[in-house]
């Protein structure tokens, strides 16, 4: 078995963390870009949610023979299938708008407005549907003003369009946040505009920020940003001289933080 598993993890099939063992994320992304490509994930999102919108009809035309009466036994049931619904409905009106068919989503029986918030992430994330991005962010800002993951994303947005000084005013106001993550992933994009700007001593700024970060045990709780101070620490090395002390000293701390 262990000759098995140090085999598979040769090929970059596997990965070992202790006892528990993982498909290895090239793997992952491999078979995610080539679904992507393909058009996998719209045909699936088009089957379920044609399989779930027919479940929602079939649960609400029983509702609909069930006199809500003030029996035990027919309280229960009618109570038992509005829970049903409910269940069918929200996947459902998710699948069908990510499958393209937002005509059958609007005959469902009603909306479900929590399906917005996982919009945003698809749409940005498989999509690359920015415009898409920010819309679906103000419809579910409408109910959580203060969802600040779906602020981050809508910042994200802006900035994929070109608008930067609102992704700027977004990513400010999110830097000032208690949470030590949200405070790394904004300084992370606040970082990503200044590159936008050329400005590599301000994104230095900010990713260091980020960096400083640090859960309980002193361990960056971002570790992404680490990886973009890196290269930035890289590339302004590039700029100095080659006598230059600070070259040596940023490349020699980009190393410890590749590592």
């Amino acid at each position: 078995v262990k000759d098995s598993l140090a085999r598979l993890s040769r090929c970059l099939l596997l990965n070992s963390n202790g006892e528990k063992f993982i498909s290895h994320p090239f793997i992952s992304t491999f078979f995610s870009n080539k679904a992507n490509e393909e058009g996998i994930y719209e045909n699936i999102a088009k089957q379920a949610g044609l399989i779930a919108y027919n479940k929602s009809i079939e649960i609400l035309k029983e509702l609909e023979s069930i006199e809500k009466e003030n029996e035990i036994g027919v309280s229960r049931k009618y109570q038992n299938l509005n829970y049903q619904l409910l269940s069918y409905v929200a996947p459902a009106h998710r699948l069908l708008i990510q499958g393209g068919q937002r005509e059958l989503a609007e005959k469902l029986p009603f909306s479900f407005r929590g399906h917005f918030r996982e919009m945003v992430f698809y749409s940005y994330q498989v999509q690359k549907d920015y415009l898409s991005t920010i819309t679906f962010a103000d419809e579910w800002l409408k109910i959580d003003p203060n969802d600040s993951k779906i602020l981050l994303y809508k910042a994200r947005g802006l900035r994929k369009l070109g608008k930067n000084q609102d992704a700027r005013e977004i990513l400010q106001s999110l830097v000032s946040l208690p949470s030590k993550k949200i405070k790394a992933m904004a300084a992370r994009d606040l970082g990503y505009l200044e590159l936008d700007d050329n400005e590599i001593d301000a994104a230095i700024y900010h990713f260091s920020y980020g960096v400083k970060q640090k859960n309980q045990h002193g361990i960056p709780v971002y570790p992404l940003v680490e990886c973009d101070l890196a290269m930035a620490l890289v590339d302004r090395a590039k700029l100095r001289g080659g006598r230059d002390p600070k070259r040596s000293q940023e490349l020699t701390y980009a190393i410890t933080l590749f590592e």
